[in-house]
């Protein structure tokens, strides 16, 4: 009668860690945040900048970025506020997009990303010719620049209490 008891218990158990092992390969018993891959923050990279035209008062230059979402749900790309420098100068401060105000403001100006998404943000300039920026107007006549672009970027995911905020900072 023991022995019948012994091999019924050491079945049980087998059958136990077998289930165990089965249920934690499988990914059933992972938290939501791994399995759903929520957490990761948006990738912003600079494109390029280029001079679409310059004359004798002003110059439109062209800034693009690539936002990436390495998650798999999606999220909300607020905005991104960028300062552009050519050759060391400051020439403007834009933004692409809208920050959000309180818990649920439809501003219109952000962009939803979708899970494992990758999606360009092109945003276009003026600049007057002041004496501010004097120094480097031959530059971008000859598209002769070192370019150099800082800011912050927000965002916002579905599993994260509030939005996020990141800097970036590139030179071309």
């Amino acid at each position: 009668m023991i022995h019948k008891g012994v091999i019924g218990a050491v079945a049980g158990g087998i059958a136990v860690i077998g289930i165990f092992v089965f249920l934690t390969n499988s990914g059933m018993l992972q938290r939501p945040l791994e399995q759903e891959g929520i957490g990761k923050d948006v990738v912003l990279n600079l494109n390029s900048v280029n001079v679409v035209s310059v004359d004798e008062d002003s110059a439109i230059i062209e800034v693009s970025f690539d936002a990436f979402n390495p998650n798999k749900r999606s999220v909300v790309l607020e905005a991104v506020l960028y300062t552009l420098y050519a050759n060391g100068v400051r020439l403007a401060t834009d933004e692409i997009g809208q920050r959000t105000e309180g818990f649920i403001t439809g501003t219109g100006r952000t962009f939803t990303m979708y899970g494992e998404y990758s999606m360009p943000l092109n945003d276009k300039v003026e600049v007057a010719r002041t004496e501010f920026v004097e120094s480097v107007w031959s530059d971008l006549q000859n598209n002769n620049v070192q370019w150099h672009v800082t800011g912050k970027f927000w965002f916002t995911d579905p599993v994260r209490a509030g939005g996020e905020e990141r800097d970036f900072d590139f030179v071309v």
